[in-house]
């Protein structure tokens, strides 16, 4: 039986890191493009730049190991033939297209509450969120903060409203 798996190939040349700023050229882009029409029947994806490339594809076999072996022999051949670096190889991941098409479907963004989001979790007002997250060591830090205002993550400041003692009115004017 077959079944449809993606394989992605990435090549990084030595010294260099995924974290380091591209570095474009004409004759690097011309050649990531050809390198794509070229296995455009594997529905592929290119890209890359001076530092190395990534190519996923996309193809029928009857064992995941049966369509690693085809996708990176297929995909380092059209590196070569448009000479492109093909060593040294830093990963090779095959997955199932199904498993692939549903960690696609995953959210891969933190759920994050802004300042009125948690003063609706908690209760309070936006004003009230600023006055516990300076009050309270055990409120949670903010996961980002931006020019107009704090994010925070949601389950944090669920799991604070949960422990906090929360006292109804103004609290007692000291004397």
């Amino acid at each position: 039986m077959m079944t449809g798996y993606c394989v992605t190939v990435d090549v990084l040349l030595d010294g260099h890191s995924p974290l380091d700023p591209a570095i474009i050229g004409d004759t690097t882009v011309d050649r990531l493009g050809a390198m794509t029409a070229a296995l455009a029947r594997l529905h592929a994806a290119v890209s890359g730049d001076e530092r190395g490339w990534s190519a996923t594809v996309t193809l029928e076999a009857s064992t995941l190991h049966g369509a690693r072996d085809r996708a990176v022999s297929e995909i380092l051949a059209a590196a070569d033939r448009f000479r492109l670096p093909t060593a040294p190889v830093v990963r090779v991941e095959a997955v199932r297209q199904d498993v692939r098409d549903a960690e696609l479907q995953r959210p891969t963004l933190p759920d994050l509450v802004s300042g009125p989001e948690a003063a609706e979790i908690l209760g309070v007002s936006r004003q009230r969120v600023h006055q516990l997250a300076h009050e309270h060591r055990d409120f949670p830090e903010p996961a980002y903060q931006l020019g107009v205002g704090s994010l925070w993550f949601r389950a944090g400041v669920v799991a604070f409203g949960e422990r906090w003692k929360r006292r109804a009115g103004r609290p007692a004017k000291t004397a």
